[in-house]
């Protein structure tokens, strides 16, 4: 936590510093991104948010078109917003990344996996239990393509679709999920 406070203030000075200058760039909106992972990471979630928001609107200003930037900060803040168990901001926001990040990568890109992971926890938070599955099978198929079957990712999904299985009363679907994961 004390590395983490202490990249919050490091960032928060230099962006305020940035402010000051009028700057308005690239190394600002990522100071500003930066600022966001720190604040959540000591758990400042409305600092995140706040912070992931303006990076965001600072990228759109760069650029006429969704970047990989972008999509950078619209995950933190989904990511942030899930937490504050604001699940509808968070899917759109998902989804928009999704939309972008599928155009630019391959269907076992990490970070279509990793936004493939957070889609499925926000319907499964959000209760949608029949999009929770799916995105959990593609979380978990990209994981194993990328990583392999032995992975603490391709784990953590399987616990995940395990534990969704148990929330949804689905135990014979639980059970012989677990037996087929070991």
């Amino acid at each position: 936590a004390g590395q983490s406070s202490q990249a919050r203030l490091a960032y928060t000075q230099l962006v305020q510093q940035y402010e000051l200058a009028g700057t308005v760039d690239q190394t600002a909106a990522e100071a500003l991104f930066n600022l966001g992972v720190a604040c959540e990471k000591t758990d400042d979630l409305a600092g995140a948010s706040q912070a992931f928001r303006r990076s965001l609107a600072l990228f759109e200003t760069l650029s006429a078109t969704d970047t990989q930037e972008t999509t950078l900060a619209l995950e933190g803040l989904a990511a942030v917003l899930l937490r504050q168990e604001n699940f509808q901001e968070a899917t759109v926001a998902l989804e928009r990344a999704l939309a972008v990040r599928q155009e630019i990568y391959p269907a076992n890109h990490p970070q279509l996996a990793r936004l493939y992971a957070l889609r499925a926890l926000a319907s499964q938070l959000s209760g949608d239990w029949d999009s929770t599955e799916e995105w959990y099978y593609r979380a978990l198929t990209a994981y194993r393509r990328i990583h392999g079957n032995v992975h603490p990712y391709v784990a953590q999904i399987i616990q995940n679709i395990g534990t969704f299985y148990a929330d949804t009363g689905n135990f014979q679907a639980e059970i012989m999920f677990r037996q087929a994961a070991d």
